[in-house]
């Protein structure tokens, strides 16, 4: 709720401060004197573009700054809260300053903002029925809101928001997923060939060392036969020269010389020894000597696999003998693939929950709105024939988004519809209404929605154009009405339309040094002079004043 708003060099006010109370406050001036001066200079403050053409005449800046009660204003609470703004007194203070030469600045709570800050927090404090193209009420957000509202939907309809939100994010990371999941099949399929490619060639550990060993012995059959045969020969296979017939002859000599020096027994045991080692020597080699017999397949074979190795070794970049654990990084990496959960799989079950929750949300809510729909319609329409608008008519438009399309705001777009005259099909309210009827049908709008509209300050401005009597004075009386659950400031020059205010706003255009406005809060006795002013113009008589009284005490009595 406004609580208070101070203006210094604004336009032709020098400094104007006013304080606003719960209910009904009514703005009244003579024709001229300024009185949607206030209406432009909250606009202002809450974001409206502006320029330097507003700084008072002699002023290098001017200030707009207004103190809203926040205690029954759960969403502005939050908004604060999210920008690290909020204030322990329940209180909102906002600020502009608009410099002749410079950017303008914005406040609230005392720390600097950007403008779209006031005109967020704006949204959330203050409906302006002024402009015609700021209208809230021309907003298909606003349309929306008003419906899911009337039609105690609004918890749901942020459920199918925040539920569409998720699934287009999950449609994001599916696409993401996708794209991963390719790369990974390109790896997998990689992969598999190397694998298969050096499974054909089976490397072992080991391997090329065995086949180096093996194609040495190959390569030189006949140097190894015929050198053992002819180490065979030194060691053992001759009579009387060899090796093994010198030890055996020199160690018996040295046991029969022992008999006379028992030192020769010593040497006499260690040639015995060395000659049982000739003897395995000699027996080792008569063994290996069978296997080296010459083998042309096997050499060509060994000469094959080792060149396939070498092969295999430069094509992987590796040395040969490291490709079965190349091999088996291979295997590993692929298994790994494998087992890791397919992302695409949980994120594609996760949409179908997603969309199952969907649209089982926005379903309840087209049900809500169709029950609310021509419900909010019938009551708007007799309150626009009670606000001299008898021959129109108030429609909502639900519009279904095409099959399987899914939205924000569910499955259907919103549509306030009006028809002034009783020949004409309705159409948007922007391009039916005129200034004064658009008042006059969010009148309508809200006084029938009155219980569930969140904004807690409403403000009109031209509201009474072209009516008079009867009807001026029912639109006093919604006003009232409205203003029983929220607060109403009115700009009128109607005195059916101004008695009916809990407090009066007096605007007066002063000609002295310079032009400029003076704003007054009236007592009693000076709102019986402006209503009877508004009756009876310049010249005010005694029966004028008593007329004027009599509809104060009526307006009070109801």
């Amino acid at each position: 709720m406004l609580t208070w708003l101070e203006v210094r060099d604004f336009v032709v006010i020098e400094h104007a401060s006013l304080n606003f109370g719960h209910g009904m406050t009514v703005i009244t001036g003579e024709t001229g004197a300024g009185k949607s001066i206030i209406i432009d200079a909250l606009g202002i403050l809450l974001g409206d573009r502006t320029s330097s053409d507003i700084v008072r005449l002699g002023s290098d800046h001017a200030e707009i700054q207004a103190s809203f009660d926040l205690k029954d204003n759960a969403e502005a609470n939050n908004w604060l809260e999210e920008q690290s703004l909020e204030t322990k007194e329940g209180e909102c203070l906002l600020r502009r300053l608009v410099f002749k030469n410079h950017p303008s600045k914005g406040f609230i709570n005392g720390r600097s903002v950007p403008i779209h800050s006031l005109q967020e927090i704006g949204e959330l404090l203050l409906d302006i029925h002024s402009q015609h193209e700021h209208h809230r009420l021309l907003r298909s957000g606003t349309q929306r809101t008003i419906l899911d509202t009337y039609a105690n939907s609004i918890d749901l309809a942020d459920r199918v928001k925040t539920t569409f939100r998720e699934l287009t994010n999950a449609q994001q990371q599916l696409e993401n997923a996708k794209e991963v999941e390719s790369q990974l099949e390109e790896k997998k399929n990689y992969l598999r060939h190397q694998i298969d490619d050096l499974t054909v060639l089976a490397p072992q550990p080991g391997e090329l060392e065995t086949l180096d060993i093996n194609l040495k012995q190959l390569s030189n059959i006949t140097q190894l036969t015929q050198g053992a045969w002819q180490i065979m020969q030194a060691l053992d296979e001759q009579e009387d020269n060899s090796a093994s017939a010198i030890i055996y002859r020199s160690t018996q000599d040295l046991l029969a010389l022992s008999a006379y020096d028992s030192r020769m027994s010593e040497p006499a045991i260690q040639l015995e020894i060395l000659y049982s080692q000739i003897q395995d020597i000699t027996l080792d080699l008569r063994k290996w000597s069978s296997d080296y017999e010459p083998d042309p397949q096997k050499l060509e074979a060994t000469e094959k696999r080792l060149a396939q190795l070498h092969e295999a070794a430069r094509k992987y970049r590796v040395a040969p003998d490291e490709l079965a654990d190349l091999l088996a990084e291979f295997q590993k990496e692929l298994e790994t693939i494998n087992e890791s959960s397919s992302q695409v799989a949980i994120i594609t079950k996760s949409i179908s929950i997603l969309e199952k929750k969907y649209d089982g949300l926005a379903d309840e809510l087209s049900i809500n709105r169709q029950k609310a729909q021509l419900k909010l319609g019938h009551e708007v329409t007799q309150h626009l024939t009670e606000l001299g608008l008898g021959q129109a008519s108030f429609k909502i438009l639900l519009s279904s988004r095409p099959e399987k399309q899914r939205g924000a705001y569910g499955h259907e777009a919103i549509s306030f519809l009006i028809s002034t005259n009783l020949d004409s099909e309705p159409e948007p309210l922007s391009k039916v209404a005129s200034g004064g009827e658009l008042s006059r049908i969010s009148l309508a709008i809200q006084v029938a929605a009155s219980h569930t509209d969140n904004i807690p300050s409403n403000i009109y401005d031209e509201i009474d154009v072209g009516i008079g009597g009867r009807i001026a004075e029912i639109v006093g009386n919604k006003l009232r009405l409205l203003a029983v659950d929220k607060q109403v400031i009115c700009i009128t020059h109607l005195p059916q339309v101004a008695v009916q205010g809990k407090d009066h706003v007096q605007i007066t255009k002063l000609h002295d040094v310079e032009t400029r406005i003076e704003i007054n809060s009236l007592n009693a006795g000076e709102r019986v002079e402006e209503i009877a002013r508004m009756l009876g113009g310049l010249e005010i008589t005694e029966k004028t004043r008593a007329h004027a009284e009599d509809m104060l005490r009526r307006a009070s009595n109801k």
